[in-house]
């Protein structure tokens, strides 16, 4: 397989024959995701970045691949279908409705869909686990009733993934209804790619959610005490902000999943719930391909190999190694915000060491935090090769198909690319099409031919 996530906005600029002609000429792609919406641009006040700005993380992230001419644009979006109602009723989440620009350019996802597959390109529809409306990563979010919260009962202050409690049953039947309203309007896309079917590790406090009330019953039902695993969360939580050394905080990173061992237990069911009921919405005869986060983050995120392997005919690992880089800068600056007596170099030398992201001779602090454009990505190659090969594992005889991300200079992505072509026995998906100059395209080219 190589697959390659193309947002409809290029299409939308480029053209369907015109883009997929210039694919087809420089490598053999078999797979496409794209989502199903269809977007404008707008203005600052209105609209939203494109490229993403990851949390401000990555407001320094322009495109490589122009959009209308543009680096950086402020877009706005409309679904690409006329949803259907009977779809959402048992749910107070309604997805958007039908624009002038749904009228005017929704049917060009229909006709890439059905374009592509008369090239022999599958296509798969991309959608947000628990963000309704979930056509886009950037757009929409769960109403605080929905929202994961911390042992105390508080929202987390910084989210990068705005996703909803996933005992949320509001959620889950958005997330149903989402499914078969796109498979009807959508009979000649292969299936869904589900994009962050857990609670995603951006930043510290992610790693110690969810106590929404709407999660008690299911803790309950698994024979756990509610009160008692709010008290063994909140006491790893400030045992970590609050190590008096690093040796300290080094000691109780290496056994983290075993005191969280009933956390991880329960949002593991969370996530096989959701998982049970989105197959029984797509059916047998469409893919449903969830994406996951490389060892360790997967297993505190939920998302470890073994929840999907009963209902998934493909996991995709995510390789977006800009924001390991982000992730150690988030974690750090909240345990240095916590405690300021910490060394920031060695600091990050526990983290990294810890999350397992890179084996360098030194860790400066400078070195991991957001990459520019221009800038190689601050992870090792055997790292890389190591998260892939032991996901393969756990996840058995279900396919691990990792995913590289575009952005970042070519060498570096040519680099990047190459170790996960090499590792994998189910070939690579490359996100997303927005970084893929033609420069790109021709390493892709030699990389996977």
């Amino acid at each position: 397989m190589l697959g390659l996530t193309v947002l409809p906005e290029y299409f939308q600029s480029e053209g369907v024959n015109g883009l997929l002609d210039h694919l087809q000429s420089h490598a053999p792609f078999t797979s496409i995701a794209t989502s199903p919406y269809v977007m404008a641009e707008s203005d600052r006040e209105r609209g939203q970045r494109e490229p993403p700005a990851d949390a401000g993380s990555g407001a320094k992230r322009l495109l490589d691949r122009p959009l209308w001419g543009k680096r950086e644009v402020w877009v706005e979006t409309a679904p690409s279908f006329k949803p259907n109602p009977a779809h959402y009723q048992s749910t107070r989440y309604q997805p958007a409705p039908a624009s002038e620009l749904t009228e005017r350019e929704g049917h060009m996802v229909s006709d890439f869909i059905a374009e592509a597959k008369t090239r022999g390109i599958e296509v798969l529809l991309q959608v947000q686990a628990a963000i309704p409306p979930g056509y886009r990563v950037q757009f929409g979010g769960p109403d605080d009733k929905d929202r994961p919260m911390l042992p105390d009962g508080s929202f987390p202050k910084r989210r990068l993934a705005l996703n909803g409690s996933l005992a949320s049953e509001d959620i889950l039947n958005y997330g149903e209804g989402l499914i078969r309203d796109l498979m009807e309007q959508h009979p000649e896309a292969s299936g869904i790619r589900i994009d962050w079917p857990e609670y995603p590790p951006y930043f510290l406090d992610d790693l110690f959610l969810d106590f929404n009330p709407q999660v008690q019953p299911v803790v309950e039902g698994m024979n756990i005490d509610f009160e008692e695993l709010k008290s063994t969360v909140s006491d790893t939580r400030s045992a970590m902000l609050n190590a008096a050394k690093l040796s300290d905080l080094e000691q109780l990173l290496t056994r983290l999943s075993e005191r969280l061992r009933k956390l991880i237990q329960l949002k593991g069911t969370l996530v096989q719930n959701m998982m049970n009921r989105y197959r029984a919405a797509i059916g047998v005869s469409k893919k449903l391909i969830p994406g996951i986060f490389p060892h360790p983050w997967n297993e505190i995120a939920g998302s470890d190999e073994t929840n999907f392997t009963n209902h998934s005919d493909a996991i995709f690992c995510k390789l977006y190694t800009m924001h390991w880089p982000m992730i150690v800068d988030h974690y750090r600056s909240q345990i240095l915000e916590a405690n300021p007596t910490h060394n920031a170099d060695e600091l990050t030398r526990v983290i990294v060491e810890w999350l397992g992201i890179d084996s360098a001779d030194s860790y400066p602090s400078s070195r991991y935090t957001y990459p520019d454009p221009d800038t190689p990505h601050p992870v090792g190659s055997e790292s890389q090769r190591a998260k892939i090969a032991e996901a393969q594992v756990r996840a058995g005889e279900s396919s691990i198909v990792p995913i590289a991300h575009s952005y970042g200079p070519v060498d570096d992505f040519r680099n990047r690319l190459k170790v996960a072509w090499e590792a994998s026995n189910h070939g690579v998906l490359i996100n997303r099409y927005g970084y893929v100059s033609d420069e790109k395209l021709k390493a892709i080219a030699e990389v996977c031919s």
